[in-house]
């Protein structure tokens, strides 16, 4: 009995790599941070076969969103990094902003500061937008006293935190 308590604390046996792709995403939370950069290769290649089908931008993003979250936790820097490292437009994209949605929430003045690690000038703005948006969102006066400390002078963050701020006046 002793036994079996202690393979219940240590959570659920991790799938291997030939596991579904959906299935080890289901288990990030117990998902160490070195597995983390072989899942988003897996979800890169699985994006590169069903990319044609419907609903597959919903389905990689429903997977990116878990993946960056859990990647966030344990090192958002490299987490924005490999994101920035994809090499396919639209899920670069879609990565990024997964990346910057989770880290604006935990931690927006950090997530601002370091966005510029990301190799491509489109790519950045997305990410501050993407930031803007989330910590506008939960706290829109932070989210401008931010945008204004870090002398941030792009018109859309503003704009962004801006309606962010609109919306949430009485």
């Amino acid at each position: 009995q002793v036994e079996t308590l202690e393979s219940a604390r240590a959570g659920p046996a991790l799938l291997g790599p030939a596991a579904p792709l959906e299935q080890r995403v289901a288990q990030l939370g117990y998902t160490d941070k070195l597995s983390l950069e072989p899942l988003l290769t897996s979800i890169v290649e699985d994006w590169a076969k069903t990319r044609e089908l419907p609903g597959s931008e919903w389905r990689t993003a429903g997977m990116l969103r878990p993946l960056f979250s859990r990647w966030v936790e344990t090192g958002a820097v490299q987490a924005m990094k490999a994101a920035g490292a994809i090499t396919d437009p639209v899920l670069q994209a879609a990565a990024v902003e997964a990346c910057a949605a989770e880290w604006a929430l935990r931690d927006d003045f950090a997530a601002y500061q370091t966005a510029a690690v990301v190799p491509v000038w489109t790519t950045e703005q997305n990410a501050l937008r993407t930031i803007a948006h989330h910590s506008a969102s939960a706290d829109p006066q932070r989210a401008m006293r931010t945008i204004q400390r870090l002398n941030l002078h792009v018109i859309p963050l503003g704009i962004h935190a801006g309606a962010a701020w609109l919306r949430a006046a009485p």
